[in-house]
């Protein structure tokens, strides 16, 4: 009686153990390039995102971590944008290119 008592009381205590969640408020930084022509490239820190006019800010983003990131549009071997920037919780960072620019 006593074994079934401690095994009761054990299953009991081990229902009541506390449930933790970690969730974090923080937001990931997003970019967008605007007027973007049609054989630009993203690279963020060297490394290529894709068709820099995919990321336009209506249809989609490009998501990245938070901290500096070195980002470059380039079509046909020429560089049309470069900048060292920090992004940080939630930012949005817009890339304006050609009449978007202005």
């Amino acid at each position: 009686m006593k074994r079934l008592s401690l095994v009761a009381l054990l299953a009991l205590t081990a229902c009541a153990l506390p449930h933790t969640d970690v969730r974090t408020a923080t937001l990931r930084p997003t970019l967008s390039v605007m007027g973007a022509p049609a054989r630009a490239q993203l690279f963020v820190d060297g490394i290529a995102a894709g068709d820099a006019s995919q990321y336009d800010g209506v249809r989609q983003t490009l998501t990245v971590e938070e901290g500096p990131h070195q980002l470059r549009v380039a079509a046909d071997g020429q560089d049309l944008y470069r900048q060292q920037v920090l992004l940080t919780n939630g930012e949005r960072h817009v890339i304006r290119l050609g009449e978007a620019a202005r």
